[in-house]
């Protein structure tokens, strides 16, 4: 009944294909919820360096639902219990998300996509690549029926590039608060 439901609302938004990528920042906590729903549901975890993590959070203007994005504290604490489970979903059979790293994807970004994509369809057990690689850019204007657009993807506030990346641009005081908590 609940993936009746979502479909319907992606209908509802002219969303059609079968692969639907839904990003949160809680995923992961509901992932077994997920994968009942969603029996073919496939997880991507990207690590990223903790303190750029933690940093991004911080300085990203997050819904006034996400209030603990304002407190350095609760921000370390979101992360440790985010990267425990990430760990224990790894060895979860049932999940087994596919890992992948942040830096990697930035230095990379071509040859990183294409193995999720190849690791996807290996899940799913097939073996041949998708045609998502020769897929056109998205157009402003243009109805889009591949993607759902949600809150969270209009949060990004710079490209994914190795020019904003490893810790160069975080503030000091920032990085030794965050740091120092235990």
């Amino acid at each position: 009944m609940i993936a009746d439901e979502y479909f319907k609302i992606c209908s509802e938004y002219g969303i059609s294909n079968a692969l639907i990528v839904d990003k949160s920042l809680s995923n992961l906590r509901y992932a077994y919820v997920i994968k009942h729903v969603f029996n073919k549901a496939i997880f991507v975890v990207t690590k990223r360096n903790e303190i750029d993590n933690a940093w991004s959070i911080f300085k990203t203007q997050f819904s006034n639902s996400l209030h603990w994005s304002w407190d350095i504290r609760k921000i370390k604490s979101v992360i440790d219990n985010e990267s425990r489970l990430a760990k224990i979903l790894a060895n979860s059979k049932e999940i087994a998300p596919i890992v992948i790293q942040l830096e990697t994807l930035q230095d990379q970004p071509q040859e990183t996509i294409k193995q999720v994509i190849n690791r996807v369809y290996e899940k799913q057990g097939a073996t041949r690549e998708t045609e998502l690689l020769s897929l056109p850019p998205y157009e402003a204007g243009k109805v889009d029926t591949t993607a759902v657009r949600t809150a969270s993807m209009y949060q990004a506030r710079q490209p994914i590039s190795s020019d904003h990346a490893h810790s160069k641009n975080i503030p000091p005081k920032f990085e030794k608060t965050y740091s120092d908590i235990q």
